[in-house]
């Protein structure tokens, strides 16, 4: 009970002097926790103003699915010149591929079962849809949506009398059906595996 009233306490103390909530304050401790104990090169980067607080963030949220010994090898061989955050997180990730195929593998393939498409219907007739895909499936139905929405584009430019109304619901449909498993379920919100 002492050290969840210590956790509280030292959660709200940081909440309270950086000005964030109660999630952000986590972050930060964890983040604190991670540089301490198992991340020193990415804490001696920091120091010496090299990174930032963000690209710090960037490389504990990567090696979090790892474990501490896998991470601390990959905080060893990072290189910080000249990175911006996107940069640095692809090299995290391919420096964990390289150090730990085998969990990288495990990871890849939970990942893969965990895979979800949600859709969420708003106001006014229009729905957002989020997907959680491995990547290459992900990548290829958006090239087939960009490359179909170019050709209609085209199409539309070298001819003026078609109807847009019904070219941007021929769209919408070919996306739906291209990505939803066509299961519905009663709720306004449904959630399927693809």
């Amino acid at each position: 009970m002492n050290q969840e009233w210590s956790r509280r306490s030292v959660l709200a103390w940081v909440a309270l002097s950086c000005n964030c909530t109660q999630a952000g304050a986590e972050r930060k401790t964890a983040l604190a926790d991670a540089l301490t104990s198992y991340l020193p090169r990415t804490l001696e980067a920091l120091e010496n103003g090299v990174i930032d607080e963000g690209m710090a963030a960037k490389v504990f949220e990567a090696t979090a699915c790892a474990s501490q010994e896998v991470a601390r090898e990959v905080d060893a061989r990072l290189k910080f010149e000249n990175k911006n955050s996107a940069s640095l997180r692809r090299m995290v990730n391919t420096l964990l591929m390289r150090v730990d195929p085998e969990g990288y593998e495990a990871r890849r393939q939970a990942k893969t079962a965990a895979r979800m498409l949600e859709i969420r219907h708003g106001d006014h007739g229009s729905s957002t849809l989020f997907a959680e895909l491995p990547s290459d499936r992900a990548q290829a139905i958006y090239a087939a949506c960009d490359r179909d929405a170019l050709e209609r584009s085209a199409k539309a430019m070298s001819a003026p009398w078609i109807n847009f109304e019904w070219m941007r619901w021929w769209s919408d449909a070919w996306v739906a059906s291209a990505v939803v498993n066509r299961r519905r379920r009663s709720s306004s919100t449904s959630i399927c595996r693809p």
